[in-house]
């Protein structure tokens, strides 16, 4: 197992391969392969808060919890996607970071210091605190596992990253394995056996939890903010790219090759799926505005 420092390090062969990949892309010009799906436009957005700096999922009954708020007032929100009423809003600590909710319905909501992080597991009725779990690092991003109890968090300062594994029944630390330095969003898979990461290079990288090796790695075509998988795990959904102009990279797993590419909202803050896959929710928001723009696939 990797240290708690140790950096997710790609064996030299590997390394090699992806700087070769990103050197051939870096003249921007689209590979063969490459099929830009520019019409393509969401076909709802669903209001939120403004501010908003997080989403989770959708849950089966159309409700979804978003954070949002200033750097020293921040709440958690539960908006309904199907009327768009904003249900409960709750108060939460001016360092939260991050929000996402199991397949069960619990709420894990990431915290961030300068140097230190948590996470603080909430009712999914009520949004109230049940239990707090420490990790080393700032929380900057979430993912519950396929089996509704295992959470994966995205954990990290300077050029540190790593996930910390958490057994919400426990409420219990379980391990971590190191990523790489500039890692930014993270997925597992569905049998939760590897995680998928995608850095601020834009490097995609999936990493055993067997034995927290890197299994494979490659570049896409710009700074990286955020990843999701599709249920049967097939494909990614990349959203990359900077705050004002960012696109929705679709990739295969198996060929890892660019099928198409999605646009995505300014201001795009994360990046979500249905629980059949249909749908892509991509959150955006500033000071002043918030929503969801759903993608149909």
């Amino acid at each position: 197992m990797l240290g708690k420092r140790a950096r997710g390090a790609l064996p030299g062969c590997l390394l090699a391969s992806v700087l070769a990949l990103a050197g051939c892309g870096s003249g921007g010009t689209p590979s063969a392969h490459h099929r830009s799906s520019g019409h393509t436009k969401p076909f709802e957005v669903v209001p939120g808060p403004a501010g908003l700096r997080s989403s989770g999922p959708p849950q089966p009954n159309g409700m979804v919890w978003m954070l949002a708020g200033t750097p020293k007032d921040r709440t958690i929100n539960e908006v309904n996607l199907v009327s768009k009423i904003q249900r409960q809003v709750v108060g939460v600590s001016s360092n939260a970071r991050a929000v996402t909710q199991s397949s069960t319905g619990l709420i894990a909501l990431g915290l961030a210091t300068r140097r230190t992080g948590a996470v603080e597991l909430l009712s999914g009725s009520a949004g109230s605190v049940d239990a707090t779990v420490p990790v080393s690092d700032p929380v900057l991003a979430l993912a519950f596992g396929d089996d509704g109890t295992t959470l994966y968090v995205l954990e990290g300062a300077g050029q540190v990253r790593a996930v910390a594994i958490v057994d919400t029944v426990k409420h219990k630390l379980e391990r971590t394995i190191g990523l790489p330095s500039d890692a930014v969003g993270i997925v597992p898979t569905p049998d939760q056996k590897a995680i998928w990461s995608v850095q601020s290079s834009g490097v995609v990288q999936k990493t055993a939890l067997t034995n927290d090796k890197p299994i494979t790695a490659f570049p896409t075509s710009g700074p990286g903010i955020a990843i999701t998988l599709s249920p049967n795990g097939g494909t990614l959904y990349v959203l990359k790219g900077t705050r004002a102009t960012a696109n929705i990279a679709v990739l295969s797993t198996a060929t890892e090759i660019q099928k198409e590419a999605l646009p995505a909202a300014s201001d795009s803050v994360g990046l979500g799926i249905s629980l059949d896959g249909s749908e892509l929710y991509d959150p955006a928001g500033t000071a002043t505005y918030g929503n969801i723009q759903i993608l149909n696939l």
